[in-house]
Protein backbone atom coordinates (compact mmCIF):
# COMPACT_ATOMS: atom_id res chain seq x y z
CA UNK A 1 0.00 0.00 0.00
CA UNK A 2 1.47 3.33 -1.07
CA UNK A 3 1.10 6.27 1.37
CA UNK A 4 1.08 9.80 -0.04
CA UNK A 5 2.22 12.76 2.12
CA UNK A 6 0.00 15.72 1.76
CA UNK A 7 1.88 18.82 0.54
CA UNK A 8 1.73 21.90 2.73
CA UNK A 9 -0.49 24.68 1.41
CA UNK A 10 1.28 27.58 -0.36
CA UNK A 11 0.36 30.06 2.36
CA UNK A 12 1.96 27.88 5.02
CA UNK A 13 5.16 27.56 3.01
CA UNK A 14 5.17 31.33 2.38
CA UNK A 15 4.73 32.02 6.09
CA UNK A 16 7.65 29.70 6.87
CA UNK A 17 9.87 31.47 4.37
CA UNK A 18 8.90 34.82 5.80
CA UNK A 19 9.74 33.62 9.31
CA UNK A 20 13.17 32.51 8.14
CA UNK A 21 13.70 35.84 6.37
CA UNK A 22 12.68 37.71 9.52
CA UNK A 23 15.12 35.67 11.60
CA UNK A 24 17.87 36.29 9.06
CA UNK A 25 17.07 40.01 8.90
CA UNK A 26 17.10 40.26 12.69
CA UNK A 27 20.44 38.48 12.78
CA UNK A 28 21.89 40.87 10.20
CA UNK A 29 20.58 43.89 12.11
CA UNK A 30 22.03 42.63 15.39
CA UNK A 31 25.38 41.97 13.75
CA UNK A 32 25.32 45.43 12.17
CA UNK A 33 24.45 47.13 15.46
CA UNK A 34 27.15 45.18 17.29
CA UNK A 35 29.70 46.10 14.64
CA UNK A 36 28.77 49.80 14.80
CA UNK A 37 29.18 49.82 18.57
CA UNK A 38 32.54 48.07 18.32
CA UNK A 39 33.57 50.44 15.51
CA UNK A 40 32.47 53.50 17.50
CA UNK A 41 34.56 52.41 20.48
CA UNK A 42 37.50 51.79 18.16
CA UNK A 43 36.99 55.19 16.56
CA UNK A 44 36.73 56.97 19.90
CA UNK A 45 39.92 55.45 21.29
CA UNK A 46 41.88 56.12 18.10
CA UNK A 47 40.54 59.60 17.26
CA UNK A 48 43.68 61.69 17.83
CA UNK A 49 43.29 65.19 16.33
CA UNK A 50 46.46 66.75 14.94
CA UNK A 51 46.99 70.37 13.99
CA UNK A 52 49.08 72.03 11.36
CA UNK A 53 51.48 74.99 11.72
CA UNK A 54 50.74 77.74 14.27
CA UNK A 55 48.59 75.45 16.38
CA UNK A 56 46.06 74.86 13.64
CA UNK A 57 44.88 78.44 13.11
CA UNK A 58 45.79 81.19 10.67
CA UNK A 59 45.01 84.91 10.84
CA UNK A 60 44.59 87.03 7.71
CA UNK A 61 43.39 90.48 6.72
CA UNK A 62 42.30 91.96 3.39
CA UNK A 63 40.36 95.16 2.61
CA UNK A 64 37.71 93.17 0.74
CA UNK A 65 37.07 90.44 3.34
CA UNK A 66 38.22 92.06 6.56
CA UNK A 67 39.73 89.75 9.15
CA UNK A 68 39.57 85.99 8.77
CA UNK A 69 40.65 83.38 11.29
CA UNK A 70 40.88 79.78 10.12
CA UNK A 71 40.90 76.85 12.50
CA UNK A 72 41.66 73.31 11.39
CA UNK A 73 42.44 69.84 12.69
CA UNK A 74 43.18 66.54 11.00
CA UNK A 75 41.05 63.59 12.10
CA UNK A 76 41.61 59.93 11.26
CA UNK A 77 38.67 57.54 11.02
CA UNK A 78 40.00 54.06 11.78
CA UNK A 79 36.51 52.64 12.26
CA UNK A 80 34.42 50.65 9.80
CA UNK A 81 31.76 53.23 8.97
CA UNK A 82 31.72 56.86 7.77
CA UNK A 83 31.60 59.73 10.23
CA UNK A 84 29.94 63.01 9.16
CA UNK A 85 30.56 66.21 11.15
CA UNK A 86 29.17 69.72 10.77
CA UNK A 87 30.34 72.73 12.80
CA UNK A 88 28.80 76.19 12.60
CA UNK A 89 29.12 79.42 14.56
CA UNK A 90 27.91 83.01 14.85
CA UNK A 91 28.89 85.87 17.18
CA UNK A 92 27.44 89.23 18.15
CA UNK A 93 28.56 92.42 19.87
CA UNK A 94 26.56 95.50 20.91
CA UNK A 95 27.57 96.94 17.52
CA UNK A 96 25.88 94.08 15.66
CA UNK A 97 26.95 90.80 14.12
CA UNK A 98 30.73 90.52 14.33
CA UNK A 99 31.03 87.00 12.91
CA UNK A 100 28.30 86.20 10.35
CA UNK A 101 26.87 82.70 10.44
CA UNK A 102 29.44 80.32 9.01
CA UNK A 103 29.58 76.55 8.71
CA UNK A 104 31.96 73.81 7.67
CA UNK A 105 29.13 72.05 5.87
CA UNK A 106 28.84 68.28 6.12
CA UNK A 107 32.39 66.86 6.16
CA UNK A 108 32.62 63.09 5.66
CA UNK A 109 35.43 61.13 7.30
CA UNK A 110 35.69 57.93 5.30
CA UNK A 111 36.52 54.68 7.12
CA UNK A 112 39.68 52.69 6.59
CA UNK A 113 42.17 54.73 8.63
CA UNK A 114 41.65 57.74 6.35
CA UNK A 115 42.76 61.20 7.53
CA UNK A 116 40.60 64.23 6.62
CA UNK A 117 40.99 67.91 7.50
CA UNK A 118 38.16 69.47 9.50
CA UNK A 119 38.31 73.24 9.56
CA UNK A 120 36.24 76.36 9.99
CA UNK A 121 36.99 79.87 8.74
CA UNK A 122 35.27 82.75 10.50
CA UNK A 123 35.19 86.22 8.98
CA UNK A 124 34.99 89.55 10.75
CA UNK A 125 34.04 92.16 8.13
CA UNK A 126 36.15 95.32 8.13
CA UNK A 127 32.96 97.39 8.14
CA UNK A 128 32.06 95.85 11.50
CA UNK A 129 35.45 96.50 13.03
CA UNK A 130 35.57 100.05 11.71
CA UNK A 131 32.03 100.87 12.86
CA UNK A 132 31.82 103.74 15.35
CA UNK A 133 35.35 104.94 14.52
CA UNK A 134 36.85 101.47 14.69
CA UNK A 135 35.89 100.82 18.28
CA UNK A 136 36.60 97.09 18.06
CA UNK A 137 40.21 97.81 17.14
CA UNK A 138 40.81 100.19 20.02
CA UNK A 139 38.31 99.07 22.69
CA UNK A 140 37.69 95.72 24.32
CA UNK A 141 34.16 94.73 23.30
CA UNK A 142 31.63 92.32 24.87
CA UNK A 143 30.94 89.44 22.53
CA UNK A 144 28.32 86.66 22.61
CA UNK A 145 28.52 83.59 20.42
CA UNK A 146 26.69 80.40 19.54
CA UNK A 147 28.33 77.21 18.27
CA UNK A 148 26.49 74.18 16.89
CA UNK A 149 28.12 70.79 16.46
CA UNK A 150 26.24 68.00 14.70
CA UNK A 151 27.24 64.60 13.41
CA UNK A 152 26.14 61.24 12.04
CA UNK A 153 27.91 57.92 12.40
CA UNK A 154 27.29 54.76 10.41
CA UNK A 155 24.32 56.43 8.69
CA UNK A 156 21.97 55.86 11.65
CA UNK A 157 23.47 57.38 14.80
CA UNK A 158 22.88 61.12 15.04
CA UNK A 159 24.28 63.40 17.73
CA UNK A 160 24.67 67.10 18.32
CA UNK A 161 25.00 69.86 20.86
CA UNK A 162 25.10 73.62 20.98
CA UNK A 163 27.05 76.03 23.16
CA UNK A 164 26.28 79.65 23.96
CA UNK A 165 29.03 81.73 25.50
CA UNK A 166 29.78 85.30 26.50
CA UNK A 167 33.25 86.78 26.48
CA UNK A 168 35.29 89.80 25.52
CA UNK A 169 36.91 90.65 22.23
CA UNK A 170 40.47 91.74 23.05
CA UNK A 171 41.31 94.86 21.05
CA UNK A 172 44.77 94.73 19.44
CA UNK A 173 45.10 98.51 19.93
CA UNK A 174 43.23 98.98 23.19
CA UNK A 175 43.10 102.65 24.28
CA UNK A 176 45.05 103.77 21.20
CA UNK A 177 46.03 107.40 21.65
CA UNK A 178 47.79 109.42 18.95
CA UNK A 179 48.58 112.81 20.47
CA UNK A 180 50.20 115.56 18.37
CA UNK A 181 52.65 117.71 20.31
CA UNK A 182 53.78 121.29 19.86
CA UNK A 183 54.69 122.04 16.21
CA UNK A 184 58.03 123.64 15.27
CA UNK A 185 58.50 125.54 12.00
CA UNK A 186 61.65 126.25 10.03
CA UNK A 187 62.29 127.16 6.37
CA UNK A 188 58.67 126.68 5.35
CA UNK A 189 58.48 123.23 6.94
CA UNK A 190 56.62 122.27 10.10
CA UNK A 191 57.42 119.29 12.29
CA UNK A 192 54.84 117.83 14.63
CA UNK A 193 55.95 115.29 17.26
CA UNK A 194 53.31 112.61 17.78
CA UNK A 195 53.23 110.27 20.75
CA UNK A 196 51.59 106.83 20.38
CA UNK A 197 50.31 104.61 23.16
CA UNK A 198 48.19 101.43 23.22
CA UNK A 199 47.85 98.02 24.84
CA UNK A 200 47.63 94.80 22.85
CA UNK A 201 44.76 92.86 24.40
CA UNK A 202 44.37 90.50 21.42
CA UNK A 203 45.30 86.82 21.56
CA UNK A 204 48.03 87.39 18.95
CA UNK A 205 51.12 89.63 18.95
CA UNK A 206 51.27 93.00 17.17
CA UNK A 207 54.38 92.57 15.04
CA UNK A 208 54.46 95.03 12.15
CA UNK A 209 54.84 98.68 11.17
CA UNK A 210 52.74 101.58 12.41
CA UNK A 211 52.61 104.40 9.85
CA UNK A 212 51.34 107.95 10.41
CA UNK A 213 50.52 110.45 7.65
CA UNK A 214 49.20 114.01 7.87
CA UNK A 215 46.42 114.69 5.36
CA UNK A 216 44.79 118.07 4.73
CA UNK A 217 41.86 118.39 2.34
CA UNK A 218 42.71 115.08 0.69
CA UNK A 219 46.38 116.06 0.13
CA UNK A 220 49.29 114.35 1.86
CA UNK A 221 51.40 116.79 3.86
CA UNK A 222 54.90 115.51 3.21
CA UNK A 223 55.89 111.90 3.51
CA UNK A 224 54.64 109.36 6.04
CA UNK A 225 56.62 108.25 9.07
CA UNK A 226 56.81 104.60 10.09
CA UNK A 227 57.62 102.98 13.41
CA UNK A 228 58.29 99.25 13.85
CA UNK A 229 56.31 97.65 16.69
CA UNK A 230 56.61 94.26 18.36
CA UNK A 231 54.05 94.06 21.14
CA UNK A 232 53.25 90.65 22.70
CA UNK A 233 49.72 89.87 23.76
CA UNK A 234 48.65 91.70 26.93
CA UNK A 235 51.60 94.12 26.73
CA UNK A 236 51.67 97.92 26.31
CA UNK A 237 53.46 100.07 23.77
CA UNK A 238 54.73 103.67 23.82
CA UNK A 239 56.43 105.35 20.87
CA UNK A 240 57.16 108.71 19.26
CA UNK A 241 57.16 109.81 15.60
CA UNK A 242 58.00 113.16 14.02
CA UNK A 243 55.82 114.22 11.08
CA UNK A 244 57.22 116.89 8.76
CA UNK A 245 55.53 118.71 5.87
CA UNK A 246 54.89 122.13 4.31
CA UNK A 247 53.82 124.68 6.88
CA UNK A 248 50.86 125.63 4.65
CA UNK A 249 49.58 122.05 4.94
CA UNK A 250 50.53 121.18 8.52
CA UNK A 251 47.90 123.42 10.09
CA UNK A 252 45.37 122.91 12.90
CA UNK A 253 42.50 120.77 11.67
CA UNK A 254 44.70 118.57 9.46
CA UNK A 255 44.17 114.86 10.04
CA UNK A 256 46.77 112.39 11.25
CA UNK A 257 45.88 109.03 9.69
CA UNK A 258 47.24 105.76 11.05
CA UNK A 259 47.74 102.37 9.41
CA UNK A 260 49.20 99.13 10.68
CA UNK A 261 51.07 96.91 8.21
CA UNK A 262 51.90 93.21 8.58
CA UNK A 263 53.68 91.87 5.50
CA UNK A 264 51.41 92.62 2.52
CA UNK A 265 48.44 93.45 4.77
CA UNK A 266 47.58 97.04 5.72
CA UNK A 267 44.98 97.69 8.42
CA UNK A 268 43.48 101.19 8.84
CA UNK A 269 43.28 102.57 12.37
CA UNK A 270 41.23 105.49 13.74
CA UNK A 271 42.67 108.93 12.91
CA UNK A 272 43.09 112.12 14.96
CA UNK A 273 43.49 115.83 14.23
CA UNK A 274 46.22 118.38 14.78
CA UNK A 275 45.39 121.23 17.12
Amino acid sequence: MIEYRRRRPPLYRLARYLRWCAVLALFIVLVFLASTIFSAVKLGTGLNPTTGPNGGYAFHYSPALGYTVSFGVNLTNDGYYPLVLDLSAVAYTPLGTVIPYTSTGAVTFSPGNTTTEFGLTVRIPQSTLMANAGQMLVRNTPIAGNVWFNGTYAWIYQFGFSVSANGTWGAPFENLTIVPGTPTAAAGQTTVPVSIRFTNNAFFADVGNLTLQVVNGGTDCGGPSTLAVDVPSQQSFTGLLNLTGPSTCMVPGATVTATYTVGPLTVPLPSTRIG
